[in-house]
């Protein structure tokens, strides 16, 4: 799983298998990065989109592995503290 901005990109070394692979199980793992502003929840634009359960979907039919990428506006990603998150590349 990818949030990514441009050439900027935080990779989560999380592996799902397919039968995980669910909108409220990303939504977890995305969690669980370390914010910036303690105590805030992040806030993603494109999961708001139908284009991300397309996304998981189409992953998820698959029989090859796939990555979840996630578009990020500089802000959104901007709200994360990687240095903080030790599971963020």
């Amino acid at each position: 799983m990818v949030l990514q901005n441009g050439a900027d990109r935080l990779e989560l070394p999380v592996e799902l298998r397919r039968a995980e692979l669910t909108r409220s199980e990303v939504l977890g793992r995305i969690g669980m990065i370390t914010m910036k502003s303690k105590g805030q929840r992040f806030s993603l634009e494109y999961l708001n989109q139908p284009d991300f359960l397309r996304q998981i979907n189409t992953i998820a039919k698959t029989s090859e592995d796939g990555i979840l990428t996630i578009p990020c506006k500089a802000d959104e990603l901007a709200q994360f503290d990687i240095i903080a998150s030790p599971q963020v590349h």
